[in-house]
């Protein structure tokens, strides 16, 4: 079972400053703001998962996820922290349930960690400086450190004690939902591109892999979709997240076929090679996996995670504050929140997930989509 545990959310991001976010200005990093079934959330790990979220989804602009019902990126952006906070002190609980604990020795190598990190900054004060530029204090720095390690035990522990995923439940699913893997060679049209040229390679490529030649040869050589994906491919069946004209190429091919030039303009515009190839098993079993930890999970501590603010703290405010305007809004006058930060990649997918703790390698369990 692979373990994603996003406690430490990979994108770090520039200080907003702590005193001045919020409805409450008086708050310390170590104040109360939250409570989950006796699990407290401070101020300081609030806003270090808000921002951090604020960060992964602002390059997609303010309005990207503007709904019929007219919620914003904001709003999607504090039900994302409140559940991934609310899901955080489940598993806490989970893990005391089930007398999952930290060692000594699991201790001693949080702190060789720490100490690692602070011989890289030199001294305390470099150290806390730089994290303070990352939204995030000393403290804050390590019970996120402890915190992921006892959810990694967590997720071993379940896994090795409770779950039993077998081979003929793995088949079943896969025949259920009509899995397949595939392999493919992507052609983009990236801007100052000749789509004719870019049309007549992979006319041609498509022909080379249709005569017998290596396909994922072709695929190194020529694919500019992501390199991770070269050999592995996309693992999917009929209910997936992939770009329509993608999966109905795709689930059309019997194993070994090549596809006709699938051309796309959806996201962006380029062309596919598509080979079907064996069914790739680990995938569906990584997702069969990640399905039950979740069924223990919710069946274990799920009714108790109902998130309570303390404290007077008013979190939509508090999202609102820190969520920086976009120009076109800042022009219109909504309050600029200070600094700019770095922006990851990535879109939110269609699930409204909340940023689950233990999860498949991708949105469909496969290890990603095409370009999704």
């Amino acid at each position: 079972m692979k373990k994603i545990l996003a406690v430490l959310l990979s994108t770090l991001l520039l200080l907003l400053p702590m005193a001045g976010c919020g409805s409450s200005p008086s708050m310390t990093p170590d104040t109360p703001v939250m409570e989950v079934a006796g699990e407290t959330i401070t101020y300081a790990e609030y806003a270090y998962t808000l921002l951090s979220y604020k960060s992964y989804y602002s390059d997609q602009g303010e309005d990207f996820w503007q709904s019929e019902d007219g919620k914003t990126l904001a709003t999607y952006i504090l039900a994302y922290t409140e559940g991934y906070l609310s899901e955080l002190c489940g598993m806490k609980i989970w893990a005391k349930q089930l007398g999952v604990e930290l060692t000594d020795e699991d201790l001693q190598l949080l702190e060789d960690n720490y100490q690692y990190t602070l011989d890289y900054y030199g001294t305390e004060q470099a150290m806390s400086e730089a994290l303070a530029e990352n939204a995030c204090t000393p403290e804050l720095f390590r019970s996120m450190m402890q915190d992921n390690l006892l959810l990694e035990k967590l997720v071993d522990y379940v896994a090795e004690n409770l779950m039993d995923v077998t081979d003929q439940q793995v088949q079943e699913y896969a025949d259920q939902l009509g899995y397949v893997t595939v392999q493919h060679i992507l052609i983009r049209n990236d801007e100052g591109d000749d789509s004719e040229d870019n049309l007549a390679l992979a006319s041609s490529l498509r022909e080379r892999a249709a005569n017998g030649e290596d396909f994922l040869e072709l695929v190194t050589e020529y694919s500019e979709d992501s390199a991770e994906y070269f050999e592995s491919g996309y693992t999917f069946g009929t209910d997936n997240s992939m770009m329509p004209a993608f999966s109905e190429a795709a689930l059309a091919l019997e194993v070994g076929e090549v596809s006709e030039v699938v051309p796309i303009d959806d996201w962006y515009s380029g062309y596919h090679i598509i080979k079907r190839v064996e069914l790739d098993s680990s995938s569906i079993r990584s997702e069969l996996e990640n399905q039950r930890f979740y069924e223990l999970f919710d069946a274990a501590v799920g009714e108790q995670l109902t998130p309570t603010y303390l404290n007077n703290f008013d979190a939509l405010d508090f999202t609102e504050v820190v969520f920086i305007p976009s120009e076109t809004s800042a022009q219109s006058g909504e309050a600029d929140a200070g600094n700019d930060e770095q922006t990851g990649d990535g879109a939110l997918d269609d699930s409204g997930g909340t940023g689950d703790i233990a999860e498949g390698d991708g949105e469909d369990g496969s290890g990603g989509t095409a370009e999704g």
